[in-house]
Order: C-alpha cells, then sequence, then structure tokens
C-alpha cells in the first residue's frame, strides 16, 4: 500500500478550529471545500447542528475557480494540503487561517514572516 506523509487531522483539530471562529466571530457560515463532502459531513456531524454549512463542491466550479475563490475569504480553516497553504499565502484578503501544527507525520509547519496570516492549532 501507499504511505502518506500526511496526518489525517482530527475531530479535535476541525472542532478546536470551528471553536477559535465561533468565538471570534458573530454567527458564522461555513463554506466547505472539498474533494470528500462524506467524510467532511462525517467530520462535521456534531458540529453541524450550530451553523450553516455550505459545500463548495455542489457549485461544480473547476479546481483553478475553487482554488481561487479560497483565496477570497477573509478567515479559514486549513487541511495540510498544498491547496489550503498556498491560497492562504497568495490571498489578498484573508486575516487569519487556522493550520495544523504538525503538518507532515511528525513535522511542524513554522509560522514565518511567509506565513504571518497561520494561527497554528
Amino acid at each position: 500500500g501507499v504511505v502518506s506523509s500526511h496526518n489525517l487531522l482530527s475531530q479535535k483539530y476541525y472542532d478546536d478550529s470551528i471553536n477559535f471562529f465561533k468565538k471570534k466571530l458573530n454567527n458564522p457560515n461555513f463554506h466547505i471545500f472539498t474533494n470528500d463532502i462524506k467524510f467532511a459531513k462525517k467530520i462535521l456531524l456534531k458540529q453541524s447542528k450550530n451553523f450553516k454549512i455550505k459545500y463548495i463542491k455542489y457549485l461544480k466550479l473547476s479546481d483553478i475557480e475553487e482554488f481561487s475563490l479560497f483565496t477570497k475569504y477573509n478567515f479559514s480553516i486549513i487541511a495540510n494540503s498544498t491547496f489550503s497553504l498556498m491560497s492562504t499565502y497568495l490571498s489578498s484578503t484573508r486575516k487569519i487561517s487556522i493550520a495544523p501544527k504538525i503538518w507532515l507525520k511528525g513535522k511542524e509547519l513554522h509560522s514565518k514572516k511567509k506565513f504571518s496570516k497561520l494561527k497554528f492549532i
């Protein structure tokens, strides 16, 4: 089998990240960018009763259109993926992105000036 160098992000990571924004923002809505809606719904099941969720995949955008749209958000919770990281890095509007502390198995992604928009959880 294929061995991934990425960690599968935990329920706790998403719960903690959502709770961070629920405290910071008044009545936030969450737009989910994923290619695995079934997994996302499972992860968000407990939280989904508390806020509105919109799955961007249902808009049937191309990958580049989804990427471009994701760069327009002021706030985000990102996964340990190039799509997530680069959309944050290239965003001119992003204020805060929650990012996993451990990016690859056993390796932290350190917050330097270039990643100043990231808040690690």
